[in-house]
């Protein structure tokens, strides 16, 4: 028998030969090679069988299994290639026969779910997958339950987290899918998930990003505005009334300029705090801008509740405010816009609560107004302004009038003021009170400001030409007072070679009521020499602290003493003691709305003698000043 097999084949079959020699039948396979080479796999079968009388023996069964064999080891080739392709895919893996248990886990899915494969084996799925709505808690259906009793893919509901082992909540996303025989027959199902907590944790922070307000963790416009949208969209099927409150707070910016973004910032965040306090349940509390919070109410009743309702928000605004040890006291501006009177839209409705803000700070502060067609269409007007006066500053359509000032015991004309006029198409003339405001509010003072102050500068050299003694007063805003200003000085004196002393500016108290930066600014400009004249004396609240704390040069008397001299003795006193207090004070002194003989000479005589005013000119052309002094 040795002679059929190969050595290394003949040897290993020695133990098969032995048990059928002991009498014990037995089948093993081998790998043959033939005299062709081609390997083919056989089937051995020992039979023990005498072979005659006396003499033991066996008969061997040859069998060709190839086509067989190879099969199975495809098979098995197959299965281990599937085995290792689940194992290996960054997937979780379960899979299940047709009651549900778990047959089959990967390690991903032994990672995710905290079941190891030898503890997992024949749990339900529900065991290893206890799958919850993210919002609602509630139980999900295994996806896999469903792909068994359907025989389909089934996909997993949106927003399904999963606690493991550990009690983890994890988001995931997953579907399952039947396992079929080559048969057709149901066999059971494989569910492949993925974790997307991570995903999720990012899209949250995305979506916090751009519907809430990094510093106070309150919706922000984005949201608001959707929310509104819902509210009116309810209030139409309720039949109800929704609103916007606007609140914007009084003077905010002096705050960060006094104390610090720090500390506005803190404020902030403490307003917030107080706001949402305030608000009740069914109401949205937002902070749309820098100082600016907005409350959604989803239902008014009517328009008594509602002013009961800014009237307490204002009494809650003005009580004391404590941030890093700095007393804050506070007022806000509220703007309120209706659904459906003033707007059917959010955007609308949000724009409008906006316009009636604006209308009550244009109104005082400290108060609440509703919107109506009137601010609408006055608000429209403002724009249209806006926008042709911003066209005529760019187009160097600005002119500057002069009005001279005259020392009053010779007439000669000293100095002059200088007086911005806006020319129209029509030929009429607009005069600074009725776009001055408009240039405040919309910051178009800073390039009008700059356009005075070189026309100025420019007619200045060529009177100095005449008179080298002539000086040159302008007006300066609150809102100019800032360090740009004093680099746009410098830059002037430069370029025109003009002695600082010759240039003078006009400031009004409120320019430097609690300002550090105006205040810092004040200096600056004492520094390079400027002179400053505080404007309209005696009509303000803290004039006489302001001349004891500032190294002012000027006084200006307000016109409306002057004019008023003779009708009312008040008004000559107050008079009398500005002219005495300035004497003393070694300050100049300039009298305005001189516009009688008699005015200037009692003036001289209480020891006044620059005067400004009709009697001895209006606010003229330059070359009219020029045609003065020449």
């Amino acid at each position: 028998m040795s002679t059929l097999f190969e050595p290394d084949v003949y040897e290993a079959l020695q133990p098969n030969i032995d048990k059928v020699l002991r009498g014990q039948n037995n089948i093993t396979e081998v790998v043959l090679s033939p005299f062709n080479g081609a390997k083919r796999y056989a089937q051995l079968s020992f039979i023990n069988k005498p072979l005659f009388d006396g003499v033991e023996g066996f008969i061997l069964v040859i069998s060709d299994v190839t086509e067989r064999k190879v099969s199975e080891l495809k098979l098995l080739e197959d299965k281990d290639n599937i085995d290792i392709t689940l194992r290996s895919i960054g997937d979780g893996v379960i899979a299940t026969d047709l009651e549900g248990k778990v047959t089959f886990i990967n390690p991903v899915a032994e990672h995710i779910t905290g079941y190891l494969d030898d503890s997992a084996a024949g749990l339900e799925i529900e065991t290893v997958m206890q799958l919850r709505d993210a919002f609602t808690q509630e139980t999900v259906v295994n996806p896999v339950r469903l792909a068994i009793k359907e025989n389909r893919v089934v996909e997993m509901p949106l927003d399904t987290t999963m606690q493991t082992k550990q009690g983890e909540l994890l988001y995931i996303e997953d579907s399952a899918a039947p396992i079929t025989n080559k048969e057709g027959a149901l066999v059971g199902a494989i569910l492949v998930f993925h974790d997307v907590s991570q995903q999720k944790a990012a899209s949250q922070r995305m979506v916090k990003l751009a519907t809430e307000d990094s510093l106070t963790e309150l919706p922000n416009r984005v949201l608001l505005l959707d929310r509104t949208q819902q509210a009116i969209s309810k209030a139409k099927h309720d039949n109800v009334q929704c609103g916007l409150v606007m609140i914007d707070i009084d003077g905010f910016e002096s705050i960060n300029n006094n104390l610090g973004f720090l500390v506005g910032d803190k404020l902030l965040k403490i307003i917030a705090q107080r706001l949402s306090h305030f608000i009740n349940d069914n109401e949205t509390l937002c902070r749309s801008s820098g100082d600016e919070f907005v409350i959604l109410l989803s239902s008014i009743p009517d328009l008594h509740y509602l002013s009961e309702y800014c009237t307490k928000i204002l009494a809650l605004m003005e009580q004391e405010w404590h941030v890093d040890n700095n007393d804050i006291n506070l007022t806000v501006s509220i703007g309120i816009s209706i659904f459906p009177d003033d707007a059917v839209d959010a955007y609308a409705l949000y724009r409008r609560a906006d316009t009636a803000m604006r209308e009550c700070k244009r109104k005082g502060k400290n108060h609440f107004r509703f919107f109506s067609n009137e601010i609408e269409a006055r608000l429209a007007s403002s724009f249209r302004d806006e926008k042709r006066l911003r066209e005529a500053i760019n187009n160097d359509e600005i002119a500057v009038y002069f009005q001279a000032k005259v020392e009053g015991i010779s007439g000669n004309t000293v100095g002059a003021e200088a007086l911005v006029r806006w020319p129209q198409a029509d030929g009429s003339m607009h005069y600074p009170d009725s776009f001055i405001p408009l240039a405040e509010s919309s910051k178009l003072i800073i390039p009008l400001g700059k356009q005075v102050l070189t026309k100025s500068c420019q007619q200045l050299v060529k009177w100095q030409e005449i008179d080298k003694n002539m000086s040159i007063s302008v007006n300066i805003s609150a809102i100019q007072f800032k360090p740009s200003l004093v680099e746009t000085i410098k830059q002037l004196l430069n370029e025109f070679a003009i002695s600082p002393a010759s240039l003078e500016l006009e400031i009004t108290e409120s320019v430097l009521i609690n300002d550090a930066q105006a205040i810092d600014t004040f200096d600056q400009l004492k520094a390079l020499g400027i002179k400053i004249c505080l404007d309209d004396f005696g009509k303000g609240f803290s004039s006489l602290s302001y001349i004891r704390e500032y190294p002012l040069d000027v006084l200006k008397i307000d016109q409306s003493f002057v004019r008023n001299m003779f009708n009312d003795k008040k008004d000559l006193y107050i008079c009398k003691t500005i002219i005495d207090l300035a004497n003393n004070l070694d300050l100049k002194l300039v009298a305005e709305g001189v516009e009688t003989q008699a005015h200037a000479d009692k003036l001289l005589e209480m020891g006044c003698t620059l005067f400004q005013g009709y009697f001895y000119s209006k606010a003229i052309p330059a070359s009219q000043i020029s045609a003065r002094l020449s």
